[in-house]
């Protein structure tokens, strides 16, 4: 709390649980624990060739992740750009009225009557995996087509029902171009280190004291950091400073 006072709440603003990491460079961030985040460290230290993901609390000191100059979620993003040239554009949105159904029918009942519903329609999935599909931006569609059914049938919504066929093809499309994405990604981080390497060669992984920036293109200018320093134990801040990149002079010297 000492380290981060400054920008823990003051209970006046939006508030939400985060953890505190820092990276070698005199920056830092607070991240939400189910925040989704690209690691390259087997591409650094390895020398392998693909991404990985990792969520906020299963980082650890050594790792290395990519961040955005902007809080924009950049596998989304690029698979966005896959869609578009597919002529695809509309497939996400035809996929989220699923969760959309989900989320409506909160405003109506309690969750858990939501969920009796859902069990009595034919849902075979727990309380956590429904609260994961209604919460989590990277739930694009359920598994099983059965589930969309049910969520039709429990929501009451005939509409929903009509279209399961095209909202789960939809969701498929999505799943897709995002897989397609993180393989772009990994590709583009991939060759920028080497040439970094190579040409300059001051990537060590293990003496590394600051971010190292790369522009992508498509992507933009992004911030491959090592991470020195985290705390497991979420810490309560005000919600605007979650998930970005924050940079202070002296902040470990307060």
């Amino acid at each position: 709390e000492h380290k981060y006072r400054k920008y823990i709440s003051n209970h006046e603003a939006e508030t939400t649980e985060a953890i505190p990491v820092g990276f070698a460079g005199e920056c830092f961030a607070f991240f939400t624990p189910t925040r989704k985040l690209i690691t390259v460290t087997d591409i650094i230290v390895n020398g392998a060739r693909r991404i990985a993901i990792k969520t906020a609390s299963d980082l650890n000191v050594g790792d290395f992740i990519v961040l955005r100059e902007t809080q924009r979620d950049l596998i989304r993003d690029i698979a966005d750009l896959i869609l578009t040239a597919s002529g695809k554009e509309q497939c996400r949105q035809k996929a989220s009225k699923w969760k959309d159904a989900l989320i409506i029918g909160t405003a109506f009942c309690e969750f858990d009557d939501l969920y009796d519903s859902l069990r009595s329609a034919g849902c075979t999935k727990d309380i956590i995996t429904v609260k994961r599909w209604m919460n989590d931006e990277d739930a694009i569609i359920p598994q099983d087509k059965s589930d969309l059914i049910a969520i039709a049938i429990a929501v009451d919504d005939s509409r929903l029902l009509d279209e399961i066929d095209e909202i789960y093809e939809a969701g498929r499309t999505v799943k897709s171009a995002h897989i397609k994405a993180g393989r772009v990604i990994s590709e583009k981080l991939r060759r920028c280190i080497a040439d970094e390497l190579y040409i300059q060669k001051r990537i060590d992984p293990y003496t590394i004291c600051d971010p190292i920036t790369f522009s992508i293109d498509d992507v933009g200018k992004v911030n491959v950091l090592k991470i020195i320093d985290i705390n497991k134990e979420p810490v309560i801040i005000e919600t605007g400073n979650a998930n970005k990149l924050i940079r202070e002079v002296n902040l470990w010297q307060e």
